[in-house]
């Protein structure tokens, strides 16, 4: 279970906080809101890498993040595992074609042990690459794709980015993901 919040500021304050240049601010309204959306599993699998990275704006830190191939898993638990009959996430397909547009790998380890926490894959179950497609194409039969773009196409600059959307197009991606 994903534990979700948001937090909300004044953008130009917390801005101004960090320490920002004042000609970078001009075109922000004094009013304007940031709202930044926060993500926690507290209960990950183990099954699962860490790295550091370093950020250098506004100030430099550090922050501990999840693997490349760990995040697919992720994102790849969120396309077989999320509410079959509730409302598709276009967010959830349009993030794996980023995902297999950059080649990265899927750690199907740390997919397995999400799979198997969530009650999707039984512990006497191994999920290995034949079965991953297999259930992906099964999961990839099953979704409205005009509704997918519908949900995402808010977020979306160039509305001809989904224009490909279909079942075909999703399962030529399946054949084309790293494992």
């Amino acid at each position: 279970m994903i534990e979700s919040a948001f937090v909300k500021a004044n953008t130009l304050q917390t801005l101004l906080n960090l320490e920002i240049p004042a000609t970078d601010l001009k075109s922000l309204h004094r009013d304007e809101l940031s709202s930044v959306k926060l993500e926690i599993d507290p209960h990950p699998p183990c099954a699962f890498a860490s790295e550091s990275k370093f950020i250098l704006e506004p100030i430099p830190f550090s922050v501990r993040v999840m693997s490349i191939q760990d995040l697919f898993a992720g994102k790849m638990h969120a396309v077989l595992a999320r509410g079959r009959l509730s409302r598709v996430k276009g967010r959830d397909w349009y993030d794996l074609i980023w995902f297999v547009r950059r080649g990265i790998s899927l750690n199907l380890a740390h997919l397995e042990a999400r799979l198997k926490q969530s009650g999707h894959l039984s512990s006497a179950q191994e999920l290995n690459e034949g079965y991953f497609r297999q259930i992906l194409k099964e999961r990839i039969s099953q979704v409205d794709f005009k509704q997918a773009a519908e949900d995402v196409m808010p977020f979306i600059e160039n509305a001809g980015a989904l224009e490909s959307w279909s079942r075909e197009f999703f399962l030529h991606l399946a054949d084309r993901i790293r494992v």
